[in-house]
């Protein structure tokens, strides 16, 4: 592309100023075509362009290692050069520390040498490119040592500087290619802002369950939810309930993961009886971290005393050593509830069951092995609010409270519907002809709706927005944004490659069973790849 191009023309007129524009010119060619478009152009090359033009140059014209003039005038560049090394700061820090340990092994190290012998240059600008670096923290810090020594300690030339770091470029390309790595050394947790205007929450919503008091010809349809516990309700009301009691009535009305998994809770929960733990924990997911869903902030402050009866309801069950309530905010339930309020950071997707564990335990749980195994049970809030109902009431109930968005007005309602019902008569009745249809588990996993599309098990997120246009530019320039910002710690841009190439078994060695399907790849991608959906192709 041009930008690149740009690029390449810049650097080697910088680092060649005495030579003839002719031979500039000539190197600029050869840079971009050997090192560029033969490869099939930006973000397939795996070796530098204006690396690849110097290396010509420096062997016509026999240039020296230190192109710069040792002055404190260049302050400033290498400043403005450090913010590179956070695209690939294992190569970029290895190349740096390899060329001073030669400097000192050669009795030179000074501020003068590292100034002439550009070492900030060669390990920030050039040694930080995503394209032809690999990502590997271990293997790129080693092999940026050797490439940074060998050339000073050794050949004082720009020619083997040149092929040093074209040879580090070959290299990084064969590890990317055959070495897997999910390491997640630099993960970088991702911040979204909330796409709606979040008002204080009250205690109506709208009520689709009641269809006699929904009135067709308002534009608003709101319904008191009045709280199901009666005042002569009585907290010891549990004791005439035995274990086997609750679990019966837990299996009989099927019980689900109400957080968007839709896993049978009896399952869960008889593997956590099971768990040979010796300490066994409950977090309650309250923290809602999808930037689009509020129906689970409406339940605890509508419907707290209530999730509270259906924790003590499992702790008949199960002798949880601690009982945590997991959310974003704690303003207001600490004072209610004798259970610990666990305040967690907020990034995207925390409520995931294995990240929320790591924040609220601080225990590391691996894709192999289930966390009920290990005695840590997860329910979210709307879940524990079913197991009261179920339980307290015995009776089926087939309701749940979702989050209806109008993401073109930033606005959002708290609905209460029954499983089955269509989406397009919900939508027609709350916003209708007011844009496309998305439905999903939240905003950062929905997909366009249907016609015929129904309020399912893991339906949690109903919105009406503009079609998301994605750029899908060709021209991934491998920053690794996709990588850095992945939860489960994949290597997303390489997986979406081999969808692309209809390679699918390849892909799915690459760990795809650990794909989140959070949708941050897609969020992240500043080439506007649709690389979610990719994901899920494999």
């Amino acid at each position: 592309c041009s930008v690149s191009s740009t690029i390449t023309a810049s650097m080697l007129q910088i680092l060649t100023p005495d030579i003839p524009l002719w031979a500039k010119l000539l190197g600029v060619l050869t840079g971009l075509i050997l090192g560029k478009h033969i490869w099939g152009g930006t973000g397939k090359n795996p070796i530098n362009p204006a690396i690849t033009g110097l290396l010509v140059l420096s062997i016509m014209f026999n240039l020296p290692l230190n192109l710069f003039n040792s002055s404190y005038l260049i302050l400033p560049a290498l400043v403005f050069s450090l913010p590179f090394l956070r695209y690939r700061p294992f190569s970029g820090l290895g190349l740096i520390s390899g060329m001073i340990f030669a400097m000192f092994f050669n009795q030179e190290l000074s501020l003068s040498s590292f100034f002439s012998y550009g070492v900030i240059f060669w390990g920030c600008l050039v040694a930080t490119d995503p394209v032809t670096i690999t990502k590997k923290p271990l293997y790129g810090v080693l092999a940026a040592i050797l490439a940074g020594f060998i050339p000073i300690y050794f050949y004082k030339s720009t020619a083997f500087m040149s092929l040093s770091i074209l040879t580090l470029n070959i290299i990084s390309y064969l590890l990317d290619k055959y070495i897997s790595s999910n390491s997640g050394w630099f993960y970088s947790p991702l911040r979204i802002k909330n796409s709606i205007i979040y008002n204080q929450i009250d205690n109506q919503i709208i009520d689709f369950t009641k269809p006699s008091s929904i009135q067709e010809d308002s534009k608003t349809i709101i319904q008191r939810d009045i709280p199901s516990i009666p005042n002569s309700f009585k907290s010891d009301s549990i004791i005439t309930l035995t274990k086997d009691d609750i679990l019966k009535r837990i299996e009989k009305h099927s019980l689900y993961g109400m957080g968007g998994a839709a896993f049978p809770v009896i399952e869960k929960l008889r593997t956590v009886i099971d768990s040979e733990a010796v300490k066994k924990y409950l977090i309650i997911n309250g923290v809602e971290c999808d930037p689009g869903l509020i129906h689970d902030k409406w339940l605890l402050k509508n419907h707290l005393i209530e999730i509270l009866e259906g924790i003590r309801f499992l702790n008949v069950c199960v002798d949880f050593t601690e009982s945590i309530l997991a959310v974003k905010t704690d303003a207001e339930l600490q004072e209610h509830t004798k259970h610990q309020v666990f305040k967690v950071k907020n990034f995207y997707p925390v409520g995931a069951e294995r990240l929320l564990i790591k924040e609220v335990l601080g225990k590391c749980i691996d894709e192999s092995t289930i966390p009920a195994q290990k005695g840590i049970l997860i329910l979210n809030v709307q879940t524990i609010y079913s197991i009261y109902k179920a339980v307290y009431h015995d009776k089926c109930d087939l309701t749940k409270y979702l989050t209806f968005a109008n993401l073109k007005q930033k606005t959002a309602h708290v609905i209460k519907v029954e499983l089955g019902m269509q989406i397009k008569d919900i939508i027609d009745k709350i916003s209708p002809l007011s844009g496309s249809a998305f439905i999903g588990g939240g905003l950062m996993q929905s997909r366009m709706a249907e016609d015929e599309d129904i309020v399912a098990k893991t339906t949690n997120f109903i919105a009406i927005a503009d079609f998301p246009r994605y750029k899908e530019s060709p021209q991934c320039s491998k920053c690794g944004l996709c990588t850095l910002r992945c939860p489960a710690h994949l290597e997303v841009n390489r997986i979406a490659d081999l969808v692309d190439e209809g390679k699918y078994e390849a892909a799915k060695r690459l760990y795809k069973c650990k794909c989140l399907n959070c949708g941050s790849c897609s969020f992240v991608c500043p080439a506007g790849r649709n690389l979610s959906t990719r994901m899920k192709r494999v």
